[in-house]
């Protein structure tokens, strides 16, 4: 799996496009691996000034639509017992009658997040949350609302843990939600 930097141009159109609407970022971000993102198992994250992108393929292109490929590395494999800082942000919920139902108070989404953990291979030693952002979509008419999380965690089944940097935690993983990024 790897760990893909990329560089975004605000004064591209396309760029300001995109960073409005996440169906539009999801789309652009695609293009980079020519494929969908269940199969080349893509998340991403958008900051400031950078997109950091996991990946199971590497990038087909290096730019695109104002956006450039400025590095990529490997992730490497944990053992379990492995003890990591991590941060992610997500959408935590629970489910009614088939709907994702968003969590609202803070000690809700906490709880779910400790339950993730023992679902997908690692055991969080202190967490917390660091505040929330909305992701929009224009042409899909939705906003979704996700918190930030850091903290330290331990390996607990590698396998399991494997999979979460692979696929990600929590829903709405093609609008930018779910990558763990782990050092």
């Amino acid at each position: 799996m790897k760990l893909i930097k990329m560089t975004y141009d605000r004064s591209s159109a396309s760029v300001r496009q995109c960073l409005v609407d996440r169906q539009d970022m999801h789309r652009n971000i695609q293009s980079f691996f020519g494929t969908t993102r269940e199969s080349a198992n893509v998340l991403y994250r958008i900051t400031k000034d950078k997109i950091y992108v996991s990946s199971t393929v590497d990038p087909i292109v290096a730019e695109s639509n104002g956006m450039s490929v400025v590095a990529s590395k490997e992730i490497p494999l944990r053992n379990d017992g492995d003890v990591l800082r991590f941060n992610v942000f997500t959408r935590p919920y629970k489910k009614k009658k088939g709907h994702r139902i968003p969590l609202i108070k803070e000690q809700e989404r906490l709880v779910w997040l400790y339950k993730q953990g023992k679902q997908h291979g690692f055991e969080i030693i202190n967490v917390s949350e660091n505040g929330h952002g909305t992701v929009k979509s224009i042409s899909k008419g939705f906003e979704i609302e996700g918190y930030y999380y850091s903290g330290t965690l331990m390996v607990t089944d590698k396998e399991k843990f494997s999979s979460v940097l692979e696929k990600g935690i929590g829903a709405e993983k093609a609008y930018g939600l779910g990558l763990m990024l782990v050092v």
